[in-house]
């Protein structure tokens, strides 16, 4: 398996089919009335994908490209089909290598940025109308400016996106003592990690970052001294040291050089109080974007659309008419979540957490090449379920737990959950031991090109 590290013939060639096939999509797909007509013209696409897959060597790459490419473009692809998702947004759709590094990078424009830019733009010119030309970057298209909605108590919204969580009743600071954050230490391990992410601070962040996960794989020499419960604790820093080295190299490159800021692809997931808020607000909010956008919305629409209150309260809601104009904004409408029924934002929430199951059978399907064994699918429905759960009880009772006491219990809890279905079909498979030779042989390799040099 290592020694298909050097086989870089799958990524040549997806260099060059890669941006053909967007371009299919750019020029081809988006040219015909959007809807089920789209859809049927992506499929070739979407087999494409998944056929792709099977050509990569290593367990790493073939769950990098499992990630990005047949799970977040297939659903940014099957979104635009009706004009919805990240790369309907007028600054992504207004070029082709635009429109590709939003596709291929799963890049997410942080909205309240891109409405400064309007902004800023527009001083000592005319005040920027709802039609607004894109005079920053020089386009002579018509795009429509983001609205930025006023918070209430009500309505929460994330850097300009609404939080699918928000369907607990609670937030990042609703932590049950008070909203306040309590203890000098607290606040400088929380002012600590948001000043890293400013730009002077972001190459010594990553490079941290990658010796940190040097350091992971070197530990894995000893790994059958570990207990299980600490051998899974590194397996998780691991996932979470690589994938955000990823996210944060990508948004490293890409931000200065296209001008724009670009939303987090996790907001300190080690602070989490509540399930709600690790899967809602803190852990791989690309995805939970996307899946919020594609099934959490539409499933609550539908779930709604035939209770009167829906109808009643549309002006309260902020519901959007289904227009041309409205469409291209990847923001949501501004929803006031917590008084509409509990039950279909339960069904809805639950119904992200399957689909999140079933794209990670996939994706482990993809890693492993072995017969699926549905546990991760399991382990995403009981997480969905022990967070629909807890909404409920926050809701229904007074009981609230302060963050000493929350914290280590849903961490406490995902990794409990992840011992029994998340590690063991990557365990059983030999995925693991193929992936601890592979960064191995990656460490070892650059070691020495290092020492020679």
């Amino acid at each position: 398996m290592v020694e298909a590290m050097g086989m870089a013939s799958p990524w040549v060639v997806w260099g060059v089919s890669g941006p053909l096939a967007m371009a299919y999509v750019y020029y081809g797909v988006m040219k015909l009335p959007r809807g089920m007509v789209r859809l049927v013209a992506s499929m070739p696409l979407m087999v494409f994908y998944i056929r792709t897959g099977y050509e990569f060597g290593t367990v790493f790459e073939r769950g990098i490209y499992s990630f990005f490419f047949i799970w977040l473009t297939s659903f940014k692809v099957a979104l635009l089909c009706w004009d919805q998702g990240p790369v309907a947004d007028p600054w992504a759709i207004a070029s082709f290598p635009r429109f590709l590094a939003v596709m291929n990078l799963s890049l997410q424009i942080k909205r309240q940025k891109f409405a400064e830019r309007f902004k800023k733009a527009s001083v000592g010119r005319v005040k920027p109308s709802k039609h607004t030309k894109d005079s920053l970057n020089g386009a002579s298209h018509v795009v429509v400016a983001p609205q930025e909605n006023e918070t209430s108590s009500t309505t929460r919204h994330r850097n300009g996106h609404l939080e699918m969580s928000s369907d607990n009743g609670c937030t990042a600071e609703d932590d049950g003592d008070g909203g306040s954050r309590k203890g000098v230490g607290w606040m400088a391990l929380l002012k600590a990690v948001e000043a890293s992410q400013e730009t002077p601070l972001v190459v010594l962040r990553l490079l941290f970052k990658f010796v940190f996960l040097g350091v992971i794989v070197y530990s894995y020499k000893y790994r059958d001294l570990m207990h299980v419960g600490v051998l899974a604790l590194v397996y998780s820093f691991d996932i979470y040291v690589a994938c955000s080295l990823i996210f944060e190299g990508i948004a490293a490159v890409v931000s200065p050089l296209m001008g724009i800021e670009l939303e987090p692809a996790f907001d300190k997931p080690f602070v989490a109080h509540s399930l709600a808020d690790f899967w809602g607000k803190r852990w791989n909010l690309l995805v939970s974007n996307l899946l919020r956008v594609s099934i959490y919305d539409p499933l609550l629409r539908i779930l709604l659309w035939s209770q009167a209150d829906l109808h009643k309260s549309k002006a309260t809601l902020g519901l959007q008419e289904h227009s041309q104009e409205a469409a291209t904004i990847s923001a949501p409408p501004n929803y006031a979540f917590n008084k509409l029924p509990q039950l279909p934002r339960s069904v809805a929430t639950f119904a992200c957490f399957l689909a999140s199951g079933l794209m990670h059978e996939l994706i482990f399907y993809n890693m492993t090449r072995s017969k699926p064994t549905w546990a991760v699918t399991f382990f995403f429905i009981l997480n969905g379920a022990a967070t629909i759960l807890e909404g409920a009880l926050r809701q229904n009772t007074k009981l609230r737990l302060p963050k000493v006491v929350s914290i280590p219990l849903t961490l406490s809890f995902i990794l409990v959950t992840a011992i029994w279905y998340f590690y063991p079909p990557l365990e059983d498979s030999g995925a693991v031991e193929d992936s601890i030779a592979e960064f191995t042989y990656f460490f070892e390799s650059l070691h020495k090109l290092v020492v020679r040099s």
